[in-house]
């Protein structure tokens, strides 16, 4: 460590020639060792590398010269005023000391510091165990301000208090927020699996909001980005072109990150186009039969063959009611009963009970929105309206309506 150091100076006559006054020898060669030098009164002041300092006269002959310090002279002036000598060395038994001060002083700033961060550490522990007991699971609403509480942890940055009270008021984007605010990568995959399953009442889109915030991060995440992809897959929130348009934004992320992922989604995608094709060609034979089986109750005649009652199985004789269904009985075994079949009833009533509720599910528009906003998929919702001709049918005002 440098030290300056202040020289006064008697005059020449009493500080003689050759170094005397009992002043340490300086060497002959000088000349090689000089660090530096400066002049006034008469005299040169120079400065060697071993500390010494040499006053020459005007004939550059030793006049004085002393140890000023114990390694070497870094700067001298003489000032003009005054007969004093101002310098500035390196002092190795000086640096020492001020070195093990300086290492006290470090030591006594550290364990400073560190009672400071246990105090703020006991105090943040404290404050969140209180949040909690004055609103347990039990509770519908705390016992303090939710506003208040979410100003003074705002105020002094607990991170933990923010996160309690934002689960609490099911704010989920804003606890991700706090998440990508400290960059804990790991906090926010951790975070959307507690709070982004559907099956306990989370919001399945925080994997959506997840997968941009690392597509717009800029740095790669590829570790991070596969994880969040099992998880998208498993839940099916995202369509894959969407996966592959929010990565693509980040310029730090290759093709093999989901290369493995868009494999699994178009075999996926390919298995159901398939069961699709031969629910199709099923769905068709089917209706090419019944189409087939009203032409031909249209315009053939349909002959009964049965010999035997469909109700007590005994010997068919007149009088004998048959049904379109193939099923004939004895008159007296329909009892009241003589305009449907006892063996189709049920199944009759079902059906037209399952249109007319059908029918009123499609004047109710509030269940069909509902049921869209719910579903994964709101293509199937309407396709199945469809598919059961509920919101086919068009309604023609009379001519003379209002």
């Amino acid at each position: 460590m440098y030290q300056w150091r202040k020289f006064e100076f008697f005059e020449e006559k009493t500080a003689g020639r050759g170094g005397g006054g009992g002043a340490p020898a300086v060497p002959a060669e000088i000349a090689s060792r000089v660090t530096c030098c400066s002049g006034g009164r008469g005299r040169v002041a120079v400065g060697c590398d071993d500390g010494t300092v040499a006053l020459l006269d005007r004939g550059f002959r030793l006049s004085y010269g002393f140890q000023a310090y114990a390694s070497s002279v870094l700067f001298l002036q003489q000032l003009k005023q005054r007969n004093v000598l101002v310098t500035v060395g390196d002092d190795d038994q000086a640096s020492s000391q001020s070195s093990a001060i300086c290492a006290r002083e470090k030591e006594k700033l550290r364990k400073e510091d560190a009672k400071v961060a246990k105090d703020i550490v006991d105090r943040q522990k404290k404050g969140l165990a209180l949040l909690k007991s004055a609103w347990t699971s039990e509770m519908e609403e705390p016992l303090y301000s939710v506003d208040l509480a979410l100003i003074i942890c705002n105020a002094n940055a607990f991170k933990d208090g923010l996160l309690f009270l934002y689960e609490k008021l099911k704010l989920y984007k804003e606890v991700i927020s706090c998440y990508k605010q400290a960059h804990d990568h790991a906090g926010l995959i951790a975070c959307c699996k507690k709070l982004g399953d559907s099956s306990q009442g989370g919001d399945p889109s925080l994997w959506g909001d997840l997968l941009k915030y690392f597509g717009d991060l800029g740095e790669d995440c590829s570790k991070e980005v596969k994880e969040v992809l099992t998880y998208i897959e498993k839940g099916d929130v995202l369509p894959p072109i969407v996966v592959l348009q929010t990565l693509s934004k980040n310029p730090c992320l290759t093709l093999s990150v989901v290369k493995d992922y868009i494999a699994r989604k178009l075999e996926q995608e390919s298995k159901l186009i398939e069961d699709d094709r031969k629910s199709i060609d099923k769905y068709q034979e089917e209706t090419e039969l019944m189409k087939r089986e009203t032409e031909d109750l249209k315009t053939n005649a349909k002959v009964f063959q049965l010999s035997k009652c469909t109700a007590c199985t005994f010997t068919l004789d007149l009088p004998a009611v048959h049904f379109m269904c193939m099923h004939s009985f004895h008159l007296r075994c329909l009892g009241d009963n003589e305009k449907e079949c006892p063996e189709c009833a049920a199944e009759y009533r079902s059906v037209m009970e399952a249109k007319q509720k059908l029918e009123l599910n499609a004047r109710d528009h509030a269940l069909f929105f509902s049921q869209l906003r719910g579903s994964k998929d709101g293509f199937s919702v309407v396709a199945d309206y469809f598919s059961k001709g509920v919101v086919s049918k068009t309604t023609v005002p009379p001519e003379n309506g209002p």
